[in-house]
């Protein structure tokens, strides 16, 4: 049985330790608690400050100066020039929206008490003793639902109140006097982060936002009474909850209204049944089962604390599934994407000012959606990125004189695409590691085309696959020029946030990183693929012909290991959080093609020298790097690694040592999301690899690992693959498509192509051979 309940056996003490719920657009956090609930309150769409445009001074007379020289190495030089001409303001910082309290007669709350998390459905319950609880937030009904019920024949009296961080105008009251509007406002300024100052607030500029709230009972009396709202006497009473803001237009108090009257007319029953059969019918699509264990629940703290001990397989199902459940939760068709945090926040400065990090992070909460069935979450990143290119089409003008559009490695709910390393009071010194690298447009361009193949509907790819790739390519038409041996290149170049030694400086300024030129060959690669549906530009299509055979991304270097920059600067062991030059080994594909052998080896090499003490998401990576390159042993390091127990108290374990906090959140330390996203795209590389045509079967299995079943493996177009295991050997797949397809299935040394036809379902066993199917 598949692990879908996370449970424990205490309240929260800290955010750490709640249970999330969300619908892509509202947020919630649950402590629980012995006589109380506290519910932490979220919106998608509330952040600090305003839009900023244009504010980097770079002119393409001035980019032509730092090329020549970095053409002559003299990379300190243009460095230093760049980084006082091209950094704008960091971003703002998404905001919470405060938090509601119920507080009620502790004494119902006596005896055994539990509070649960239903992946499967996106339910959250708690028993204290004799008090039940049990909530959702619904994207069919755009609401907040939780039920507070009395199970021991005595009533329930109490008080729901709410608490902010920012300034508030007076509540507002129904005229039944069972509804409250709560009014906030967020600050118009503020840094956030690397300057913890206090929020400026000017009338009339930043996000407003509501938090409206409704309680509704058959038995009992509902009151408000200041600012609060009163229960007593009650059997049993319903409290539904909206968040929203007055972003893009948007009249939060109108639509927080209609939606509360709306959920609130209907049966209690009927719109949770509603709700989890939605969030069912996504999350049911995949399915990791590693145990024959019946139980389908895991206990939180304990399973993370004796991982090391029992390295129960349970645990990594429920991580997985926690993965793809955060992501149904914070990413749905309409919303934001997910952020740094996902949706969820109760930090007015939350670290790295919870935005979108775009050299590895933002990318990295989507590697498992079209994977695992749940492609339609991916569509806000895509309509994100549309938002992206009309900025980024200023941002390639102005700083680079070129076409298209590009994107540097910060953004926003603004969409800002200028490079960012500057506070209020001035540059941050050092932020050319990270701000000056203008290829995140093209990596999201990339993604947008691969889920392409997976939302085949000709209006995502004419709408947003089109424009958003043919921007990039006509970006890197411009950009990448012929070096000295002829070879198209870039420069200025960074490899994200890493740095190289050079004349006795840390610098990281230089031409041609592989992480530029592997995006650059992957993207024009995706752009002529596109381009055989007859709908690219012939010029930009004939450039692109060209180019492709133009790009060398890949040197080794003097340790056998693949080189980060053009020139052998690399650091021996140097351990670094990110591997950007391996990208074309995961989730890039380049380091695959027939030929590249040496260059793969060399990839091996580069991994082994980065330390495994690393953070979170970057243990992620790792795992997929590992997966790619078959090492099951460096995979099980990993892991161990990723499922630690952070004590999230402990606040000064922070920027190394990765980990889980105890409702397995992803701990980088601090937290974020990207780890836990990342894993549902991980985990599958373990099972099942698939480079173009071609299927490679248990390719990375751990050795521990020795039954299995994974269910749900969508291949593009239309084709889903299952897959069992025993005795970690194959045991059978099964292939169903909707559509004519063609694969290359690998197993040990087995290879078979099939064929398959629209309705087909195909099963063979371990040697590739057909077998009988029961209808």
């Amino acid at each position: 049985m598949n692990t879908d309940i996370l449970t424990c056996n205490e309240p929260a003490r800290c955010w750490e330790e709640s249970f999330l719920l969300g619908n892509g657009s509202i947020g919630l956090s649950l402590w629980g608690g012995k006589g109380s609930e506290r519910i932490s309150l979220n919106h998608d769409t509330f952040w600090a400050g305003h839009s900023r445009k244009g504010e980097s001074v770079l002119s393409p007379e001035q980019l032509a100066s730092i090329r020549e020289l970095i053409a002559r190495k003299e990379y300190g030089e243009a460095e230093d020039l760049l980084e006082q001409l091209a950094p704008g303001r960091f971003t703002y910082p998404y905001q919470p929206m405060g938090m509601l309290t119920f507080t009620h007669d502790a004494s119902i709350g006596t005896g055994t008490y539990r509070r649960s998390l239903d992946l499967s459905r996106g339910i959250y319950s708690q028993r204290d003793g004799g008090l039940e609880t049990e909530g959702f937030v619904s994207y069919p009904d755009s609401c907040s639902v939780i039920r507070f019920s009395s199970r021991t024949g005595r009533v329930l009296s109490g008080r729901i109140e709410y608490t902010s961080p920012y300034p508030q105008r007076p509540a507002v009251a129904s005229s039944d006097g069972t509804s409250l509007q709560y009014y906030i406002q967020a600050a118009s300024e503020m840094d956030g982060f690397f300057l913890d100052e206090r929020p400026r607030f000017c009338e009339g500029e930043g996000i407003s936002g509501i938090v409206a709230c409704t309680a509704v009972s058959s038995s009992g009396t509902i009151r408000i009474e200041d600012d609060a709202i009163c229960i007593t006497d009650a059997d049993e009473f319903i409290l539904y909850i909206c968040t929203g803001t007055d972003w893009d237009g948007h009249d939060p108090a109108v639509e927080a209204s209609a939606a509360l009257a709306r959920a609130a007319a209907q049966p209690y029953e009927k719109v949770r049944r509603r709700h989890a059969e939605d969030v069912h019918e996504l999350y049911a699509r995949n399915t990791l089962s590693l145990t024959g264990d019946d139980t389908p629940e895991v206990l939180l703290p304990d399973t993370l604390s004796t991982w090391g001990r029992s390295h129960d397989p349970k645990l990594i199902e429920a991580v997985y599934n926690f993965g793809r459940y955060l992501l149904i939760a914070s990413s749905r068709e309409g919303s934001q994407p997910a952020n740094l945090q996902g949706i969820w926040n109760t930090e007015t400065a939350p670290p790295w000012w919870s935005n979108y990090t775009m050299n590895i992070n933002l990318e990295m909460n989507y590697w498992g959606a079209c994977i695992t069935g749940l492609a339609d979450c991916s569509r806000p990143l895509y309509d994100y990125a549309m938002r992206l290119m009309e900025n980024g089409k200023q941002t390639a003008q102005a700083l680079y004189g070129a076409g298209g559009w590009c994107s540097h490695h910060q953004s926003d709910i603004w969409a800002q695409t200028h490079p960012r390393g500057c506070t209020a009071e001035g540059i941050v010194k050092g932020h050319a590691e990270y701000s000056l690298w203008p290829f995140s447009g093209v990596w999201i361009s990339i993604m947008a085309w691969d889920a392409a193949q997976y939302l085949p509907d000709r209006t995502f790819i004419e709408e947003r696959v089109l424009p958003l790739l043919e921007g990039s390519i006509r970006f890197l038409r411009d950009f990448l020029f012929l070096d000295e041996e002829g070879m198209l290149t870039t420069a200025p170049s960074t490899s994200p946030e890493n740095r190289f030694s050079w004349e006795g400086r840390r610098l990281a300024v230089s031409s041609g990183s592989t992480m530029d030129l592997s995006l650059s060959k992957e993207a024009i690669q995706a752009y002529l693929e596109l381009s055989e549906r007859g709908i690219c530009d012939a010029g930009l299509t004939q450039w692109a012909q060209w180019a492709v055979g133009r790009i060398q991304p890949f040197r080794i270097g003097r340790f056998g290991q693949l080189q980060e920059w053009s020139d052998d600067v690399d650091l021996e062991f140097e351990g670094h959080r990110h591997q950007s030059h391996l990208y074309s080994l995961f989730p890039g594909n380049l380091l695959h093609a027939e030929g590249n052998e040496e260059f793969r080896d060399a990839a091996a090499v580069s991994l082994q020298d980065r330390a495994q003490d690393t953070t979170g998401w970057s243990t992620v990576w790792k795992i997929a790097l590992a997966a790619r390159l078959g090492d099951p042993q460096l995979i099980e390091q990993l892991l161990d690694r990723f499922l630690k127990l952070v004590d999230p108290h402990d606040r000064h374990v922070k920027y190394s040592g990765s980990g889980c906090y105890p409702n397995l959140l992803c701990a980088h330390p601090p937290f974020q999301i990207d780890g836990n996203l990342g894993i549902p795209g991980v985990i599958p590389e373990l099972f099942v690899q698939r480079v173009g045509r071609r299927i490679s079967l248990l390719p990375a299995l751990p050795e521990s690992w020795t039954h299995g079943t994974f269910r749900g493996y969508y291949l593009p177009g239309g084709t889903i693959l299952d897959i069992t295991w025993s005795e970690n050997m194959v045991e059978y797949i099964q292939l169903h498509s909707t559509v004519p397809a063609e694969w290359e299935i690998w197993c040990s040394e087995k290879v078979r192509v099939i064929s398959l036809q629209a309705g087909d379902r195909v099963k063979l066993d371990g040697e590739l051979k057909n077998i009988a199917l029961c209808q």
